[in-house]
């Protein structure tokens, strides 16, 4: 079923790519009607579909959105979050708990894992004039956030162990660490140190406590690094107004003689 459901989304992207008269909204309605909203039904079932919902969204992911992941990227990423986001603000009260904090943040993590950004997408807008949130609409990476946000506190642990994945391991290694990701995660091991969960569970997040810990020493390195060679250019700067002054000084004293 995910090969075919492949082949028809990348049938229907082909043809809308070929941009013929005429065709542009016969398209866009194959897509809407054969791709994103068939897509979007399977990953948020109600609360009166089968019982073990969660997994059946995760085989969704899995086998039908993660290749259209790989092959369209980004833009495929917006518009399934997009709709998931519609279709959960139309009926949030028909879903199972939890539902909907289990799939965002299973969509981003098999999202990062296919090599896409999914920076914009969870970044808040903290008026930073280097942010690329621009290009995402304020209102689909504050539902994403939120998602993230209540998978932290999610009942099933594999959605808490994903949320905290994402809030606190930012998708470039360099990127620096933040306030807010010290206190996720000093809020989250004091949460769930003693909170359930197998060794597995456990094991995963200490491992990414262990990760966010070796981020935080870089960039605590990064930050003395930089402070060290603005301080450097500093006082060569100043050094050499001053050298540049003494000379002026002495040329001014040998014209007067």
């Amino acid at each position: 079923a995910g090969e075919v459901f492949f082949q028809l989304a990348t049938m229907v992207k082909a043809a809308m790519a070929t941009k013929n008269d005429g065709d542009d909204n016969d398209n866009a309605l194959l897509w809407q009607s054969l791709i994103r909203g068939p897509m979007a039904a399977c990953l948020l079932p109600t609360s009166s579909a089968a019982g073990s919902s969660s997994t059946l969204c995760f085989s969704v992911v899995t086998h039908m959105l993660s290749p259209l992941l790989k092959k369209f990227g980004a833009a495929l990423l917006e518009e399934v979050l997009e709709e998931t986001r519609t279709t959960a603000s139309a009926s949030s009260s028909s879903f199972a708990p939890g539902i909907i904090a289990a799939i965002v943040t299973e969509i981003l993590v098999r999202a990062r894992s296919t090599g896409i950004n999914i920076a914009p997408f969870i970044e808040k807008d903290d008026g930073d004039n280097n942010s690329n949130t621009d290009s995402i609409r304020p209102e689909l990476v504050a539902f994403v956030y939120g998602s993230i946000t209540d998978g932290l506190h999610c009942y099933e642990s594999s959605t808490r162990s994903s949320a905290f994945n994402l809030a606190v391991l930012s998708n470039k290694i360099s990127s620096p660490v933040n306030a807010q990701q010290c206190q996720t995660v000093l809020q989250f091991v004091e949460e769930n140190l003693h909170n359930g969960g197998d060794t597995t569970y456990r094991n995963g997040v200490i491992a990414i406590v262990g990760k966010w810990c070796k981020r935080l020493k870089d960039s605590s390195l990064s930050i003395k690094s930089r402070k060290c060679i603005n301080n450097t250019n500093n006082n060569e700067s100043a050094g050499a107004d001053k050298k540049k002054g003494g000379n002026n000084k002495n040329k001014a004293a040998v014209a007067t003689s």
